[in-house]
């Protein structure tokens, strides 16, 4: 199973879900470190580090795989 699901949303904008982590980011094509939000199904997550680990790894998985959308 991937760890990453990418699809276009219904607003017209691109969704990523972190199966690892549980949680959802939203980015219009093309401007995805100016336009990202982030929402954690889980409730949030109150550790800096680990969040941008977890950021870390959608960034480095989108330039490598979706690098037309970001």
């Amino acid at each position: 199973m991937d760890r990453f699901i990418v699809k276009p949303s219904q607003s017209g904008k691109w969704e990523l879900y972190d199966r690892d982590s549980e949680i959802v980011v939203v980015w219009e094509a093309g401007r995805f470190n100016d336009t990202q939000k982030i929402t954690f199904l889980k409730g949030s997550s109150s550790n800096p580090l680990q969040i941008a680990r977890m950021m870390r790894e959608i960034g480095d998985y989108l330039a490598e795989n979706h690098r037309e959308i970001v």
